[in-house]
């Protein structure tokens, strides 16, 4: 049975959920592979993610149908590989009002480049239970196993959530094939690198006529990607994380555009940050946010003329309080940014802001600056780069 549009139904051992797909994937032979929460940047050659590819290509080979979810990183993988594959899928997700249930499902669709014909979607209602399972487990785990003919766990964090309820099943070993189990990597919450990278000697600097856009890696997909292409990235031979700061600054060289977004601005639009600080500046405005598992900044940018971004819309942020930003025009509230409060004066970042995408393919050769943080790497983004490309160590040289 196929449907766009949601219908009750009551799943064994759940109970009451809204459906919307094809119902007769419930009747095949189900499967789920069960990853613990991994780290924010994980690279291609990690042993979870590659068993975890061949491990879906197997399933969808023996036409299994897959229960996965979305909304972490180990779920999503395997979503987006069963579709990639032309393979069954149920997708679950919890917590989910029903009114909510049509505008989510078609999302999901465009994001991962699913196809309805071979997916159905479940959003268990408030009342749904799992039996044989503790209440004090995650919800959308236990809806996700409790679906499954037969468990596949590849790498899962001992004494973690997942390992609590494999323990239960292993009384009943016909329902979990542990053969593809690798061993988990405990996520770091410590920089990879120190902020000393990005220190420069004291020195008399020429004059900064730029505003720079310093990019960083990115933990889901960029501006304008969909969820597809980004998974998909894990699987196209790039070395290390595909959406680290390098990769990031190399696709707006050949866009030739920073698009914009709405992260950390107030209303709907959509901008692009800079900073009038110089490279040499940086250092200060860097800090590891060790609850965002990020760095604030990273040493890999594009410096752009600041008379040609003037002339095109680029404006300094308004810096302000709650009152202040009440009592701005319409037009203004995009360029709004908040002062800070105790440690955090936002100030010192200097910040400019462009509506919308920045576009500067019309920029000539001597009125754009690429950075980056090693010289092999300045090689590489130099033939993509329009503009000089200048590597850390090489910055006093040049604009000293």
């Amino acid at each position: 049975m196929n449907d766009i549009s949601p219908f009750e139904i009551h799943i064994p051992r759940v109970g009451p959920a809204f459906a919307i797909g094809n119902l007769d994937l419930l009747n095949g032979p189900r499967a789920t592979i069960l990853n613990s929460r991994q780290r924010k940047y994980p690279c291609t050659d990690a042993s979870w993610i590659q068993r975890t590819l061949e491990l879906v290509a197997e399933l969808v080979l023996s036409n299994k149908v897959i229960v996965s979810s979305i909304g972490m990183f180990t779920w999503e993988l395997v979503t987006w590989k069963v579709g990639a594959c032309g393979g069954k899928l149920i997708i679950v997700s919890a917590d989910t009002k029903p009114e909510d249930v049509p505008i989510l499902t078609n999302s999901i669709m465009h994001d991962f480049g699913l196809d309805m014909r071979h997916t159905l979607f479940l959003f268990p209602e408030d009342s749904a239970k799992i039996q044989g399972l503790p209440s004090n487990l995650p919800t959308l785990d236990c809806f996700v196993v409790a679906l499954a003919d037969m468990l596949y766990p590849v790498a899962i964090r001992p004494r973690g959530n997942l390992e609590a309820i494999l323990d239960i099943f292993r009384a009943a070993p016909a329902k979990m094939d542990e053969r593809f189990i690798v061993p988990y990597t405990k996520t770091s919450r410590k920089p990879t690198r120190s902020k000393t990278v990005v220190e420069m000697p004291k020195a008399e600097y020429l004059p900064w006529d730029f505003l720079t856009h310093w990019t960083r890696a990115a933990t889901e997909p960029w501006p304008g990607e969909t969820r597809a292409d980004f998974y998909a990235s894990f699987e196209q031979g790039v070395t290390g994380y595909p959406r680290n700061a390098l990769h990031t600054l190399r696709r707006i060289l050949q866009e030739r555009r920073v698009r914009a977004s709405k992260q950390l601005v107030r209303g709907e639009e959509t901008m692009v940050s800079l900073t009038a600080c110089p490279p040499w500046e940086l250092a200060k405005l860097v800090k590891w946010r060790p609850s965002l598992l990020r760095w604030t900044f990273e040493p890999y940018g594009i410096a752009l003329n600041r008379e040609r971004l003037e002339s095109s819309g680029t404006r300094p942020v308004i810096y302000g309080n709650d009152d202040d930003y009440r009592s701005l025009e319409k037009e203004d509230k995009p360029f709004f940014q908040s002062c800070g409060r105790g440690k955090n004066d936002w100030r010192i970042e200097k910040e400019w802001r462009h509506l919308g995408d920045l576009d500067f393919s019309h920029f000539a050769h001597d009125e754009a600056v690429v950075f980056t943080l090693t010289k092999d790497e300045a090689a590489v983004l130099q033939k993509d780069s329009p503009f000089p490309v200048v590597f850390w160590a090489d910055i006093p040289q040049r604009f000293g």
